[in-house]
């Protein structure tokens, strides 16, 4: 999972222009979950997807018996 980005990240974005818009799909994130989250980088659809892929991957080891 991406780690929260830091002041210089931040001021990166600012400068290009692509703060507030998230990395994945590339629209922008809603003002309230901004206003929450100011290092959000991803909107929250891309989050949820972001972190099911995670629980995906934590089940694929093959000790984790179903």
């Amino acid at each position: 999972l991406a780690q929260p980005a830091t002041e210089k990240q931040l001021a990166k974005k600012l400068k290009k222009g692509t703060y507030g818009t998230c990395e994945q799909c590339k629209k922008i994130i809603d003002p309230k979950r901004m206003s929450v989250n100011r290092s959000a980088s991803y909107c929250i659809e891309c989050k949820n997807n972001l972190q099911i892929k995670k629980v995906k991957k934590w089940y694929k080891f093959p000790w984790m018996k179903r």
